[in-house]
């Protein structure tokens, strides 16, 4: 909209090459493209100098992954399986390269390895499985994650089966 979303200002400090100054971070909390312009005031020995919003070098543009998990039951039972999809989304203007989405499966589980969908891994690591898979999201889509798993025949019952997957 033109209006500013963030300011710093700060002092010029010696360096090897010159001089420089950093400004206090900025996380962005929207996709979207963000523009910066940076600018010197001049002082007895240098003129003032001033960037263009746009110019080279002065563009980030950042990406929203996102992540949604469904299960095919609400309910099981001891020795069912259950087939998860995860799905993995990308708002934003560039691709995400080597996204790592990780499905850490809750106790009484084991995953049919068979099952598991775009080269995802299944690993035991002291008694708790993950699957992990790494995976490439062009601009403004969405990379579907699939997987069974079977339920131990000693799985409690009325217990909760959670797990949770991060992206």
């Amino acid at each position: 909209s033109g209006e500013p979303i963030f300011s710093s200002t700060v002092d010029l400090e010696a360096t090897e090459g010159g001089y420089g100054a950093t400004s206090e971070a900025f996380t962005p909390t929207e996709p979207g493209t963000y523009l910066w312009i940076a600018s010197y005031s001049g002082d007895d020995n240098n003129a003032a100098s001033s960037g263009a919003c746009g110019d080279e070098g002065e563009t980030s543009v950042v990406n929203q992954p996102g992540l949604e998990k469904e299960a095919d039951r609400a309910t099981t039972f001891p020795k069912d399986q259950i087939n998860y999809t995860v799905t993995a989304s990308n708002i934003g203007a560039l691709p995400i390269i080597d996204g790592v989405v990780v499905d850490t499966l809750p106790q009484f589980v084991t995953p049919v390895e068979a099952s598991i969908s775009n080269d995802g891994l299944a690993v035991q690591t002291d008694g708790v499985w993950t699957i992990t898979w790494t995976i490439d999201i062009p601009a403004n889509s969405s990379v579907a994650l699939s997987y069974t798993v079977d339920v131990a025949a000693d799985a409690p019952a009325f217990s909760e089966l959670i797990n949770v997957a991060t992206f």
